[in-house]
Formats: C-alpha cells, sequence, structure tokens
C-alpha cells in the first residue's frame, strides 16, 4: 500500500504539482488525497469503490497510467481482507471452548399441581364441539333423505300426466330456448399469467432488470460458488445489510460443484435503482430475483475481479 501511495507522490514531485492543485481540478480533500500518498487505507474500510475512483483520478490528473494503479490497489486491498479473515479464524479456534452447562429438568409426573392447571373449561368446550358435529350430521341425514323422497313424488307425478302417451304442454308458454354455443364459449375462465421478471444483458456483466408492476418489494439472492471477497453498493452506496468480505471459505479450490454460501436480501421496489457487486472472484456465482435464476453467460464469468451491475426498471 505504501509503494503505491509513494510513486504518485514521485510523480506528484516530479512534475512540480501541489496537493492543493490536484484538489481543486479533481474535488478530492487534501486529507484523503495526503492519506492515499502515505498508504493509509485502513482508513478507508468500507470505501474501497470510492478510494479506487480517487486514486484513477488522481492518476489521470498526473497523466500516468491509472488503471495499472487501480488493479494493484484491488489485488492488495483483497489480500488484506483475506489476510485478516484468516487471523480471525484462527485466533477463534486457538481459543478453548467452553463445555455446555448442564441443565436438569424435573419431569412432568413429579411437579406438583397448580391451581391453573384446571381444565375443566377446555373439556366443556371439546365436547360442546363433538355435540354440535353430530348434530350437522343428523340434520344433513334428514335433508338428503327429504330431498330424495320429494324427487321421487315429482316423478311419479310426471308419470301419470303421461300415461297417454300425449304430452301435456301448455300452448301459452313460451319455448325454452337453447342457450348459445358462442356465450358457453365466452364462459371459459381465461389463463391467467403470473407476471415473470425479464432479464436483459447490455454489456458485459451490466444486466437490465425489469419486474412487474404490482412488486412493492422483491427479492435478491446470490450463491457464491467460488471462495471469493464481495461489496455492494446500492444506488452508489455502501449497503449496510450486506457484509463486505470473504465468502464460502470452504471452496478454496474452487470447484464449480461446490456447495455455494447463500446471501438472500429483500428490498423495497421503488427505493433501488442500480446494485452493484463487486468481486474478487467473480467464477460459478449465481443470482435470482424473486426466485427466478438469470441466466448470466460464461463469457461474463471470470477468475479476476468484476463489478457485476444490475439495473432496475419500473412498469
Amino acid at each position: 500500500m505504501e509503494d503505491l501511495g509513494r510513486k504518485l507522490l514521485e510523480e506528484r514531485q516530479l512534475r512540480n504539482i501541489t496537493l492543493q492543485d490536484i484538489s481543486a481540478a479533481t474535488h478530492i480533500s487534501v486529507g484523503v488525497l495526503k492519506d492515499i500518498e502515505s498508504g493509509k487505507f485502513d482508513k478507508y474500510v468500507g470505501d474501497e469503490e470510492y478510494i479506487k475512483k480517487y486514486i484513477k483520478k488522481y492518476a489521470d490528473y498526473l497523466g500516468i497510467e491509472s488503471d495499472e494503479l487501480v488493479d494493484t490497489y484491488i489485488t492488495l486491498t483483497q489480500e488484506l481482507n483475506l489476510s485478516k479473515i484468516k487471523e480471525k479464524e484462527e485466533k477463534l479456534k486457538a481459543e478453548p471452548k467452553k463445555a455446555p452447562a448442564t441443565k436438569i429438568t424435573k419431569p412432568a409426573f413429579a411437579k406438583a399441581p397448580k391451581v391453573y392447571d384446571n381444565h375443566s373449561g377446555r373439556t366443556f368446550v371439546k365436547y360442546t364441539i363433538i355435540v354440535a358435529l353430530c348434530l350437522l350430521i343428523i340434520f344433513s341425514v334428514w335433508y338428503a333423505l327429504k330431498l330424495s323422497s320429494k324427487d321421487k313424488a315429482g316423478f311419479d307425478n310426471q308419470n301419470q300426466n303421461h300415461i297417454s302417451g300425449t304430452p301435456n304442454v301448455d300452448d301459452n308458454e313460451d319455448p325454452v330456448i337453447p342457450p348459445d354455443q358462442d356465450n358457453k364459449e365466452d364462459e371459459k375462465p381465461t389463463d391467467e399469467k403470473t407476471p415473470k421478471v425479464e432479464m436483459t444483458r447490455t454489456a458485459a456483466n451490466q444486466y437490465s432488470i425489469k419486474l412487474p408492476a404490482d412488486n412493492e418489494t422483491f427479492t435478491m439472492k446470490i450463491e457464491f460458488v467460488s471462495y471469493t471477497w464481495s461489496s455492494m453498493l446500492v444506488n452508489g452506496t455502501n449497503y449496510s445489510h450486506f457484509a463486505g468480505k470473504a465468502y464460502n471459505s470452504a471452496n478454496t479450490a474452487n470447484d464449480k460443484n461446490a456447495a455455494p454460501e447463500t446471501v438472500e436480501l429483500t428490498f423495497n421496489t421503488k427505493d433501488v435503482n442500480t446494485i452493484v457487486l463487486s468481486n474478487g472472484y467473480n467464477l460459478y456465482h449465481r443470482y435470482y430475483i424473486n426466485g427466478e435464476k438469470l441466466d448470466i453467460p460464461e463469457s461474463d464469468q471470470s477468475g479476476t475481479y468484476a463489478d457485476v451491475t444490475f439495473t432496475f426498471i419500473k412498469e
């Protein structure tokens, strides 16, 4: 980190440029510029995206290769974060584990009866429900028998009216017209399709997501397959509900068939315009919006650093 800042310092002094000149041109405070030249990047943990942009602006102003310096900063930051995580894991392993305390609970039959253990009210409710069900069954059987006897009587009367072979037809009655077949077709229920998420790839690692109009919220699930350091920006700001750290440390071999480490987040649709996921090792990861897997092409997956950008469009 100090070598990176020292290179910027030497290039600036070689050109006889002051920090005030660079601050006025890039709109970066003099204090931040001093920290960059001194290599004090540990003061800006969680703000790596901003420091990366500041280094690029600084180098571009001096007229030197900025991409190389930014790549150096990203590599050093990832190595530093991974080393801190490993140190923390080793420290936890070294701490002695405490034996769990044994708690003996008195069995139910050994407990003394309590005043509030009287369940007479519950018993009354139970028997009341049983009686109500019995009455309902009796009424249903009686009603069914009544309907069957009524239908039988109607059938007998109909047969008596037609013994002579000539049906009793009232000439004054209006003829019964069968319903139009077209109306039956109109009555068929229409298939309502559930609106789905639409994804469009606009550029490398850049995707446009169209959500259904009635979605007030949406979920985003990320499955980290390879061992990677990752952070998230929502609308250009560091998202506090997503921990910037190393994920799936169990898969150091980066096996694409390994079990992933999953993170699932819920967002208010109206509050989100862009989500940027910065992956130190962008390979084999999977993304889901409202449970639907996004089709990420193989060309966008590589074992290097990448910013994966999702832009959300509301209907």
